[in-house]
């Protein structure tokens, strides 16, 4: 039961974060060009983009906001490996600023069909890159936290907690992970 309600609480803060902004749309009319990284844990995020852009040479098609809808139609009709596709092709068109919002949602999704060390590794790629708003970076910080105490690696866990709380995580959204 824990774990249902863990997961209606992340659904629905993914769902909240994936609203439509300007600033993350892939839109024509955007003048603002992606800033370039300041420092090496952006280029993680760059890298990934990048990784994925250059899978069969080809340029990747598709508008980011779109793939993304179609992604969360697909996670509420329960079929989350769809989703982890559709999450996978909105990671090809991605920018380095919307680049953490297709990894939350597809590690979400990783989670709801079992697999755990690919929503760790989706989660950590976000944590590594710095370029989530601090709020969603907390939030993050809390769901690498509960993966990790799955795992009993209380070490990463706990480190988590602590760096989530310093980031302003409510205590309530913590709940259920077992460090002071």
């Amino acid at each position: 039961m824990k774990h249902l309600l863990f997961f209606a609480i992340l659904f629905t803060g993914i769902a909240a974060s994936a609203q439509t902004y300007p600033k993350y749309s892939n839109q024509a009319g955007n003048s603002k060009a992606a800033s370039k990284p300041e420092s090496a844990k952006k280029e993680t995020a760059v890298k990934v983009v990048e990784e994925a852009a250059a899978k069969g040479n080809r340029k990747p098609e598709g508008d980011f906001q779109e793939l993304m809808e179609k992604a969360v139609v697909q996670s509420k009709a329960r079929r989350y490996e769809a989703a982890v596709m559709i999450y996978s092709k909105a990671l090809e068109v991605s920018n380095e600023e919307q680049a953490w919002r297709a990894l939350i949602s597809r590690a979400t999704n990783y989670q709801m069909i079992g697999q755990f060390d690919k929503a760790m590794a989706d989660y950590t790629t976000i944590i590594n890159a710095q370029n989530a708003p601090q709020k969603n970076l907390a939030y993050i910080y809390s769901c690498r936290a509960r993966l990790a105490q799955e795992k009993n690696d209380m070490e990463l866990a706990c480190a988590d907690v602590k760096k989530a709380r310093e980031l302003g995580l409510p205590e309530m959204a913590m709940q259920g992970i077992n460090c002071k």
